[in-house]
């Protein structure tokens, strides 16, 4: 259930933003993120869902939850821990706080609450429909945050902490930003990156690996965008409006660089570890894929384990040619089940004899690197929506060792003579993510929150079925059938929640 006071927290990391300018009891202030994304439509188009969440999560962290997380961080070098200052204690309502969970587990028709949706057929021709609409949402939300809500005779207020969903839906359709990845290119430096300067001269590189990047003083600098897009008018920082546009993890590794890294198969299979040592196979790029797949196929089975992938091709790992840097067109699902298989034969490598010195470097890295990413995720779930100081500072060596890792493994490949881990914006996007729980953590915050909160895996899950929705109904009254069905399932979804918690004597 929710906890009246996590405006309160976020003032030790956002003390910025105006909600602890207005002296209202931040116990009736109710946090709110905007998402939004396209899934496939009627008539092969798409069909795009706007809808509204709290950050709050349904279920309690289990009374009993415990984390090695502090004896991780002894293990490290002391010199690379940020903020080091004791933590704690904990006053009673920090410790209601560490209660709190994220959003990432339940039904996603519970804790996602869907606004609008629309054919591509209206936005594409008449984008004027869709930027209406999104200011009609904008004007509530700054209304909600200013003059509330009165219900059974107390007033609730909103706020708004954060717009999620995939970097091209926020550049594109939310925030019409003028620095993203897009425009990235070999030759002008136009700049990556919402939030900070990264790209646009030589001397702020986008994909600097550092505990204090140079970018790091060109953050919040310079707007993003031509004119303030109608969401980013809703009151949330008024010197840094587009702090309000937050990175999530599931695209920028699971559908980012995670599929980078899974590219690693092509590599092994041109390295000839699909091959018959007796020799007799085909050396062509497709045989090997296919004996890999072969290989991945039979670790699945004896794993138990399911994918979606039904085979491996050079069109999957987009591969036109083998100078190409290679990444698995894989759901974010397949992608960490193709990085723990990865591991798998990594270790089995890694006991051959007589491996070449640069493959067994190769190897080494590689491994440390997919178990650095596999502990940050494990870290993020596990935990509630807070972090102690002792896990931010956790997750933030994870992280890192991730981008430490991925850039060697970029370097050395090319020093092998080969094209892979391609150093992209998403890569420089998980630094950010990195650099705030540093900036947090250097800070006496004593919470610290945890980045698993801007996820988008269980709106991509809303987005799905409510598209599913899409493809039943007429296309003539497509946006209201679509709202009615969708809302008929949540009532019946909300009733048996409410059922379960009442048997079990929770608070409704």
């Amino acid at each position: 259930m929710q906890h009246p006071n996590e405006p309160e927290q976020k003032r030790q990391t956002h003390s910025s933003h105006p909600v602890f300018d207005r002296g209202l009891d931040l116990g009736t202030t109710i946090p709110l993120a905007f998402y939004s994304d396209e899934g496939k439509g009627p008539k092969r188009g798409n069909f795009v869902v706007v809808a509204i969440e709290s950050p709050i999560g349904l279920e309690d962290v289990a009374a009993d939850f415990t984390c090695t997380c502090e004896d991780d961080v002894k293990k490290a070098s002391q010199q690379f821990v940020p903020g080091q200052q004791a933590a704690g204690p904990y006053t009673p309502m920090e410790e209601a706080a560490l209660q709190q969970n994220h959003t990432c587990k339940g039904h996603s028709y519970l804790t996602r609450h869907v606004l609008f949706g629309l054919p591509d057929w209206i936005y594409k021709h008449h984008p004027e429909v869709l930027e209406k609409m999104t200011q009609q949402v904008a004007d509530e939300l700054s209304m909600l945050f200013t003059s509330g809500l009165e219900v059974a005779g107390k007033l609730y207020t909103a706020c708004l902490v954060g717009i999620k969903g995939d970097l091209k839906q926020i550049a594109e359709k939310i925030a019409y930003l003028n620095r993203y990845y897009a425009r990235l290119g070999p030759v002008s430096y136009n700049g990556v990156c919402a939030h900070c300067m990264a790209g646009t001269s030589p001397s702020l590189p986008f994909d600097e690996i550092s505990h204090e990047p140079s970018w790091a003083s060109t953050l919040h600098q310079q707007r993003p965008w031509a004119s303030t897009p109608a969401l980013c008018t809703v009151p949330h920082d008024n010197d840094a409006p587009e702090r309000v546009l937050k990175y999530d993890m599931f695209h920028l590794f699971k559908v980012g660089l995670g599929r980078d890294i899974c590219g690693s198969l092509v590599l092994l299979a041109r390295l000839g570890y699909y091959d018959d040592p007796n020799g007799g196979d085909d050396l062509n790029i497709r045989a090997r894929l296919n004996r890999c797949f072969q290989h991945f196929k039979l670790w699945r089975m004896a794993a138990g384990k399911t994918a979606a992938v039904r085979y491996f091709s050079a069109s999957l790992f987009n591969l036109k040619r083998l100078s190409d840097f290679a990444w698995s067109n894989t759901k974010g699902s397949d992608t960490m089940l193709l990085l723990e298989y990865l591991s798998f034969y990594l270790t089995i490598l890694l006991r051959r004899p007589n491996l070449p010195a640069t493959h067994v470097v190769l190897f080494r890295v590689l491994k440390k690197t997919i178990g650095e990413s596999q502990k940050a995720f494990n870290l993020m779930y596990k935990h509630g929506l807070w972090l102690r100081r002792a896990c931010a500072q956790n997750l933030y060596l994870r992280l890192m060792s991730v981008l430490s890792g991925y850039q060697y493994l970029a370097q050395h490949a090319l020093t092998m003579g080969m094209t892979f881990y391609a150093l992209k914006p998403k890569f420089h996007a998980i630094h950010h993510v990195a650099y705030e729980l540093r900036v947090a953590l250097l800070t006496d915050a004593k919470l610290i929150p945890n980045p698993i909160t801007w996820n988008c895996e269980m709106g991509e899950d809303l987005i799905g079925r409510v598209c599913a929705l899409s493809l039943k109904v007429s296309v003539t009254t497509i946006s209201k059938r679509v709202l009615q069905r969708h809302f008929l399932k949540k009532a019946a979804l909300i009733r048996r929640h409410r059922k379960n918690r009442s048997m079990r004597k929770l608070r409704l």
